[in-house]
């Protein structure tokens, strides 16, 4: 299925997937293959990182949500995409598992743009998150669950390992024999438990909860300062991986210039007032306005 996006006059179009900006710079991103439980084809992956990346560029979404139509979030990769496997009798087996390398390389970046955009991706989870689908939700800043939710790693299932990212975020967002359970048994972990581990932030009773608690965390991440949004965001990505003496330094060197912002004045005042503040939105990512006679 696909669908087409409005963004600045151009036309954009993601399969597997719909892609709305709701009020307030907050987007949404919905898995809408509910008669296939949302299993995720070879487009999706290829779409995902392109379309984060497409919000990205203009600087004014402030918060991206992901959720999914019907009673499953994703039963993780579709069968389809599995053809990938068979080699054509007349290629060099040694140039298919080079070829095979690069899907595997691709499907990862498409995970780690959740990541690698400037704003916050919150994960809304209902019924089964499976397989590929816990990968692309380890990636993501915030998860939500309703009830009825329920987190597995299947590959262990299929004669694999993970290999986008569960073996590596897991065990940062759970207990690492938590995390060793899941991937090495193929298990379910009930919404109940992942909230005791701290895998999902909150458990809410049902669907139309989730969708709400999720639209409620985007609005008051949107009306936070953009500059400080995405300067938290980088600096726990960045502690995560280097550690608390490499993080200061990032976060001295962030602050060193944010503390000269418009955005810092406007929250002085607005605190002050005890008045909302106002922020304007982020640069466009891509640098070509730079390098334009007139520059906004």
């Amino acid at each position: 299925m696909s669908h087409v996006e409005k963004d600045a006059g151009l036309e954009r179009r993601y399969e597997g997937f719909g892609l709305t900006v709701e009020d307030k710079g907050i987007a949404v991103l919905r898995l809408d293959r509910p008669e296939f439980r949302n299993g995720l084809t070879w487009p999706f992956w290829r779409d995902l990182g392109r379309a984060l990346r497409d919000l990205d560029a203009g600087g004014d979404i402030r918060a991206a949500i992901i959720e999914a139509a019907g009673p499953h979030f994703s039963a993780g990769m579709a069968y389809d995409f599995f053809r990938c496997s068979e080699r054509p009798a007349t290629m060099d087996a040694g140039r298919f598992s080079e070829t095979l390398r690069h899907v595997v390389l691709d499907l990862q970046d498409a995970v780690a743009s959740l990541e690698q955009v400037r704003f916050p991706v919150i994960a809304a989870v209902q019924g089964g998150c499976i397989g590929a689908a816990l990968d692309l939700v380890c990636a993501a800043t915030f998860r939500l669950c309703s009830a009825d939710a329920y987190f597995q790693a299947a590959e262990v299932d299929m004669g694999l390992a993970p290999d986008m990212g569960t073996l590596q975020r897991l065990q940062l967002l759970v207990p690492a024999g938590v995390a060793a359970d899941v991937a090495l048994t193929g298990r379910a972990l009930p919404a109940a438990e992942a909230l005791h581990h701290g895998l999902v932030s909150a458990v809410l009773p049902d669907h139309g909860a989730l969708a709400g608690a999720a639209r409620d965390l985007a609005a008051r991440i949107a009306a936070k300062s953009p500059l400080a949004v995405a300067g938290i965001k980088a600096g726990l990505l960045f502690a995560r991986d280097h550690g608390v003496a490499a993080g200061l330094g990032l976060s001295a060197a962030w602050n060193a210039g944010m503390f000269v912002t418009e955005d810092v004045h406007r929250s002085v005042v607005a605190r002050r007032e005890r008045a909302p503040a106002v922020y304007g939105q982020l640069n466009p990512r891509p640098a070509d306005w730079l390098f334009r006679d007139e520059k906004p």
